[in-house]
């Protein structure tokens, strides 16, 4: 990063997954996060944030926020992560927002249709089979499938929020909206989710160390909840060199393409060692704090500086492949999963007693050995 650069932070929330105070100036933000140089609208929780309302006062209070900035500071720029934010900045014609014109490749890849099709030739993907929510049928797809069990996918959707496992006719009627459009529909094999993060530069690529995703099924969705390093690390080693190989082939497309910045790949382990894509994620995840942390202590850099460098056409850093031997939970309460022990609790953002705060349980060991999440 150049010396002259200030680079603040615009966003609804940040935590230490994105807005890391050895690279940042500051930030602004909706609620505090008492961070370095935070500046915040409200430190009361506001009901209702989805209303146009309230989109234009904060759109003016982050206009307002940011002009004192670059008076102050003409060197001052911004960077958005959140698309929300990012179309908000986009009308701020007299405010330098960091333009990353990556709007329809990064709604291209959250299309689950899409990047299926994006990626089916260059490695392995499940069988799918796409349908329209009015002509899923539950006994036409046992036989199509020859399964009991299926997992059903919206072509949108993250967290597993529009991920659902059916096991008979009643579930399916139940759960799957028939107006909601295409689904993805394939068989349920058990499995170990597997995550990699990438930075796409203009000619290189950083890849970071891959987690196993802390998945449970409950009423019928499949929820993240976490990741284990550690875990994946203990794969064995050709399963861990295809995923980099995989990953890699998915990160040179997209470059080639023109996407930049930080990416996310989903995939599956099967019994057999196979692995199959999934999905991927043009934006900063849940597991992104846990590599800062190494990037921190063993390079002094943040994922943020590295997409920070991606988007503006600089080299990456010299990053070489390591190892975390931590894994994590999101808790949205203390004494969620107390069951796990031997655990750092980290809070993430302001309001502890607020049922929306995000606390963090990192442990220094895998927790997936012990535990119900999802693995083979």
């Amino acid at each position: 990063m150049e010396e002259k650069d200030k680079i603040y932070y615009i966003g609804f929330n940040a935590n230490n997954a994105i807005c890391n105070e050895n690279f940042f100036e500051g930030s602004i933000t909706l609620y505090p996060n008492r961070e370095k140089g935070n500046i915040y609208y409200s430190d009361t929780i506001i009901k209702d944030t989805k209303s146009n309302q309230f989109m234009e006062n904060y759109q003016k209070y982050i206009h307002d926020t940011a002009l004192k900035i670059q008076n102050s500071h003409p060197e001052a720029r911004f960077l958005c992560f959140n698309p929300k934010i990012k179309k908000m900045c986009s009308e701020l014609y007299d405010i330098k927002i960091i333009d990353d014109s990556m709007e329809k490749l990064t709604d291209f890849f959250n299309n689950k249709y899409e990047t299926r099709k994006y990626v089916k030739d260059i490695i392995p993907i499940l069988d799918y089979i796409w349908l329209d929510g009015k002509d899923i049928a539950y006994q036409k797809l046992k036989k199509q499938l020859n399964a009991d069990m299926f997992v059903i996918q919206g072509i949108r959707g993250a967290g597993g929020d529009n991920t659902f496992l059916i096991r008979s006719e009643e579930e399916m009627e139940q759960l799957i909206d028939r107006e909601e459009g295409f689904y993805c529909v394939s068989r349920y094999t058990k499995n170990t989710p597997l995550n990699a993060t990438l930075v796409v530069g203009e000619s290189d690529i950083l890849f970071f160390p891959i987690s196993a995703q802390l998945i449970l099924l409950e009423n019928h969705k499949f929820k993240y909840y976490g990741g284990d390093f550690s875990f994946a690390q203990e794969l064995p080693a050709d399963v861990i060199e295809r995923v980099k190989e995989y990953s890699y082939q998915i990160g040179r497309k997209v470059q080639a393409d023109g996407y930049r910045g930080i990416i996310g790949i989903d995939l599956i382990l099967e019994e057999n060692q196979h692995i199959s894509f999934m999905e991927i994620n043009p934006r900063f995840q849940s597991s992104s704090f846990l590599i800062n942390l190494y990037l921190e202590k063993l390079y002094h850099t943040c994922l943020a500086e590295q997409h920070y460098l991606a988007l503006t056409g600089k080299k990456l850093m010299d990053i070489s492949y390591f190892s975390i031997h931590h894994s994590f939970l999101n808790c949205n309460r203390e004494k969620s999963f107390d069951e796990y022990q031997d655990f750092e609790l980290i809070l993430n953002g302001y309001f502890e007693d607020n049922v929306s705060s995000n606390y963090r349980k990192v442990f220094p060991h895998s927790i997936l050995k012990e535990s119900s999440f999802e693995r083979t």
